[in-house]
Parts: structure tokens; sequence; C-alpha cells
């Protein structure tokens, strides 16, 4: 018996570890041609100004975090029962963090006098950051009960969301202003997935 239990325990750990990897890979397949299509599309100067954009921003979102996913992870891995009513405290707390890192984003940007492109996309992507705190989150409830195959469909979709949206934008002629809420469209996709997975863990759907 403990020997089937072990054998039980491999497999599962190898199919959860290869469904995050798989994803891992193809997203971040996708996202290096995502970019070599932005750097050969976008004007140099918007191209730069995206990147500084995204560089504040992913350290704004570590910032905002403050843990909170590892602590999801490792207080509903040991019960089950409190994603119910655990999660949605952490969420709760999660978006009061996410706003107000943004909140000082947008307003260090104002007052550093950054060049508009670089405040737009810090502006309309940063929007983002409640999204994008939800989604860690999120990720981190369905980590600590192995619902992997949620994790990995999100990631996949958010990278495919991201840069099809991102194309048909920049091949539609449109400004940097729609290109930034193809962030947001991508973000809000991910959300989708692993909320639903943390409802129907909840038995709430």
């Amino acid at each position: 018996m403990a020997a089937l239990n072990i054998v039980a325990f491999a497999t599962d750990v190898l199919r959860n570890a290869s469904y995050y990897l798989f994803a891992q890979l193809f997203s971040r397949i996708v996202n290096f041609f995502y970019m070599l299509f932005l750097a050969a599309h976008l004007p140099t100067d918007q191209f730069g100004a995206l990147n500084i954009a995204l560089t504040i921003l992913i350290v704004a979102d570590t910032i905002a975090d403050l843990g909170l996913s590892r602590l999801a992870v490792r207080t509903l891995a040991r019960d089950a029962s409190l994603v119910s009513t655990h999660a949605g405290r952490l969420l709760a707390l999660k978006l009061v963090l996410s706003l107000t890192v943004y909140g000082i984003c947008v307003g260090g940007i104002l007052l550093s006098g950054q060049g508009p492109e670089v405040t737009l996309f810090v502006a309309v992507i940063g929007a983002g950051l409640l999204l994008t705190g939800m989604s860690a989150m999120l990720e981190g409830v369905l980590q600590s009960q192995s619902m992997f195959g949620y994790i990995g469909g999100a990631h996949i979709l958010l990278s495919l969301v991201q840069a099809g949206t991102g194309v048909w934008v920049i091949l539609a002629g449109a400004g940097p202003a729609a290109l930034a809420l193809t962030f947001l469209v991508s973000n809000f996709a991910f959300v989708a997935v692993t909320l639903s997975g943390v409802i129907r863990k909840a038995g709430l759907g």
C-alpha cells in the first residue's frame, strides 16, 4: 500500500511538473518572438518607452506582492478547507496593495517628467497591476492545491492573447494606447482562467 501511494504521488508530481514546464516553455517562446516582432515594427523611441514602463512595472508588481502569494501557498496547502474563506481575504488585501503601488508608480512618473509615451504605458499597463496582483494570488492558491492544469492553461492563454492582440493592433496601425490595452486584455484572460479554478476548488461554481 505504501509503495502504491509513493508511485501515485510521484506520478502526480511528474504530471503537474510537466504541465507547468510545458506552459512556461511555450509562453517564453511566444513572448520571445513577440518581442522580436515589436522591436521590428515599433519606432525605436516607442519600443524603448515600452520597455522602460515594463521594467518599472515588473519591479512594482514584485513590491506589491509582499510575499502574499507564498503565504497563500503555504497556508492553503496545509488545509484545503481554508480556500473558501481565506482566498477572498488574501485577494482583497492584494488588491489594496496593488492599487497603492499603482498610484505611487503613476505619481512618480508624472513627477519625474518622463516622456508622454512612458507615462501612457505606465498608466495604462500599470492598471494591470490590479489584475496581475489578483493573478499572482490566484496562482498561489492553485499551486497550493496542485491544480497545475489551470495554471498552465492560464499562462499559455496569456501569451497567446497578448501576442495575438498586439500583432493585430500594430498591423492595424493603431497607436500606443491600443498596444498598452492589449496587456490589460491578456491579464484579464489569465485572471479569468485562474479564478475559475479557485471557484471550482472552493465549491462556489
